[in-house]
């Protein structure tokens, strides 16, 4: 899915603006088991997640890499393990990684903050799950970030009917990506409101 770590804004570390305490028991399995039916769970990503999924991601996903400069899989996946507010990783019932997601802060807008995800093949089967634990994960940054948005390769239909599935507004906004061909990204927000998320 290229909803990606965005390369402008890499110089900035994400870590530490939010606590560790909503994030833990929101995204443990042993404080917030999923549901029977979950076919996925959801934990804090590892340095070997980086390993085992960058070969493994998907070719819309890759493509959207290429697009937007990155040198490779690992790196962007790197990019986004060590400058996410946290970064988390999506695995299979035998235990694989099959995507990992986080969120960017703006350092320009505190209000602000920017949603990526980069998966594998094998994500498509576990839809289901993965709207439900992003759903989880958006409710947590909206506590301190009111607007999420994301910057989506316009090319990829997946992707962008996820973001409407994850409660996502798609604007008609593009910004050209920084690699080859300044491929357009098109722009995606979410808001929150006093008594809800917005979708």
């Amino acid at each position: 899915m290229s909803i990606i770590p965005s390369q402008q804004r890499q110089a900035y570390p994400g870590n530490g603006y939010l606590p560790a305490t909503p994030a833990r028991i929101l995204m443990n399995p042993e404080l917030s088991p999923p549901t029977a039916s979950a076919t996925l769970t959801v934990r804090p990503s590892l340095p070997e997640d980086v390993v085992f999924l960058a070969p493994k991601l998907c070719k819309a996903d890759l493509d959207a890499i290429v697009a937007c400069g990155s040198p490779s899989a690992a790196v962007s996946l790197e990019r986004g393990l060590s400058h996410s507010i946290f970064c988390l990783t999506a695995v299979d019932l035998d235990g694989n990684p099959v995507a990992m997601f986080g969120s960017v802060a703006y350092p320009q807008d505190a209000a602000m903050a920017s949603l990526w995800l980069l998966g594998s093949d094998e994500l498509r089967d576990h839809e289901e799950s993965l709207c439900k634990e992003i759903q989880r994960y958006l409710a947590l940054i909206h506590t301190a970030h009111p607007v999420v948005s994301a910057m989506v390769d316009c090319r990829n239909e997946v992707a962008i009917e996820r973001l409407r599935r994850f409660g996502f507004e798609l604007t008609g906004y593009t910004v050209p990506a920084a690699g080859p061909g300044n491929l357009p990204l098109r722009e995606a927000y979410r808001v929150r409101n006093e008594q809800c998320v917005i979708h």
